[in-house]
């Protein structure tokens, strides 16, 4: 992954695993800087698939949520995003119906998630390790 998780989880953070965007949020408004920085990560041709995890109600405005459906769609880039907010999974409904190709998953399924990200064994393996390392870090923080 570009750049290590750190011990305390940003409100958006994110690198590439692989072929695999990641990204991770935690309740709490997301800068337009972190976002945007992101999008433009999105452009990149290596990344083929999208994979977010949220703990929490993140903020995301509509000119994010439109930027992030609008590179999506240009790109064909599937995602998958496990989020433990109801409200956050109806928001990505939302943004599915602006033709973006996501779908979204609570924590208790993170195995048919995981399921449906489209990569390597190796870059799978990976990204098992960070999202158990993202729920115990972020966990710890919301005590």
């Amino acid at each position: 992954m570009n750049g290590p998780w750190s011990s305390t989880p940003n409100p958006f953070d994110w690198g590439v695993v692989g072929d695999v965007l990641l990204t991770r949020a935690v309740a709490g408004r997301i800068p337009d800087d972190a976002w945007f920085g992101m999008i433009e990560d999105m452009r990149r041709d290596e990344v083929k698939f999208i994979f977010s995890l949220s703990m929490g109600s993140a903020g995301v405005s509509a000119q994010q949520r439109r930027a992030a459906a609008e590179v999506m769609q240009s790109r064909d880039v599937p995602a998958v995003v496990i989020a433990d907010s109801r409200i956050t999974r109806g928001i990505l409904t939302a943004v599915s119906w602006l033709g973006a190709n996501i779908q979204s998953f609570p924590w208790e399924r993170v195995d048919d998630a995981m399921a449906r990200v489209q990569t390597s064994p190796a870059v799978l393996e990976e990204l098992r390790e960070l999202v158990e390392q993202f729920r115990t870090i972020a966990a710890a923080s919301s005590r």
